[in-house]
């Protein structure tokens, strides 16, 4: 059950960039942070010829909804997508489409067939409103199939280049959080921290990726989470997480409440 809202979830979160891109303005394109140099960061406002065919796709998919599909006529439907020639002409569209098939792979429990089917299409998005959704999906495929190693460098990279996505507020599930734009980063930190208390060769690793996204982030949740973090990782230093996580709050009392409840996820994972 868990696996299936997981798939869901993610995949409502294409629909949210198709209409995204419908009613919203247009945004101005900034390039990503080194790592992703070749993505922007929102998808453009007018679809092509692409993205309408996985808009069409998306829109057959919904039908399980209503028990008029099945997970196999969906899959293949998505495939038949991604043989498309308008698709294969836009990139992104035919990362959606591989994406997209990978997740009913995961519904399936399929999860080699999904991993390729991911891993296909990493490197064909253009837009980081497009990629983090599937990013996400990995990182956890990954987890779930013990390839630690594999899952903490896309975990890094979620924390470092998509640790904030203003799409996410358009989530009703993210944006009564309070700090909607960084919670795929805030996640991302959970896991890289008990990826580093879990594996020793991790741990310096971890510590670093953490320090970084705390100095990046000095008065927001996911600099918030990335202190708690490395206090649960790093113990020679715990007086001194402390101490800045004091001095955050204090800044930002509002955040307060995240703090308790991002300690309460490292209790849990103990």
């Amino acid at each position: 059950m868990q696996k299936r809202q997981f798939a869901a979830s993610l995949i409502a979160f294409v629909f949210v960039v198709f209409l995204f891109q419908r009613i919203a303005p247009a945004q101005p394109h900034h390039s990503a942070p080194k790592g992703d140099a070749a993505l922007e960061e929102h998808v453009p406002t007018q679809p092509t010829a692409g993205k309408k065919e996985v808009e069409k796709a998306f829109q057959f998919q919904r039908r399980l909804l209503h028990g008029l599909e099945t997970i196999d006529t969906v899959i293949k439907n998505w495939a038949r997508t991604a043989k498309l020639a308008e698709v294969k002409k836009d990139p992104d569209a035919l990362g959606i489409s591989y994406g997209c098939e990978g997740l009913m792979e995961i519904e399936r429990d399929s999860a080699s067939r999904a991993d390729s089917l991911l891993k296909r299409a990493m490197p064909l998005f253009k837009y980081k409103d497009s990629k983090s959704y599937f990013l996400v999906a990995l990182a956890q495929l990954e987890t779930r199939r013990s390839f630690y190693d594999q899952s903490f460098r896309v975990y890094s990279e979620i924390l470092n280049n998509f640790d904030s996505l203003d799409a996410l507020k358009d989530i009703t599930f993210y944006s009564e959080s309070g700090y909607a734009p960084y919670a795929y980063g805030i996640d991302a930190a959970l896991h890289i921290a008990n990826l580093g208390r879990s594996l020793p060769e991790l741990r310096n690793p971890a510590i670093e990726l953490l320090e970084a996204a705390a100095i990046k982030h000095p008065i927001d949740a996911l600099g918030l989470m990335s202190l708690t973090a490395l206090k649960h990782l790093d113990s020679t230093h715990v007086q001194d997480y402390n101490f800045r996580i004091e001095q955050l709050c204090s800044r930002k009392p509002e955040l307060r409440k995240a703090s308790d409840k991002f300690e309460l996820q490292f209790a849990e994972n103990k």
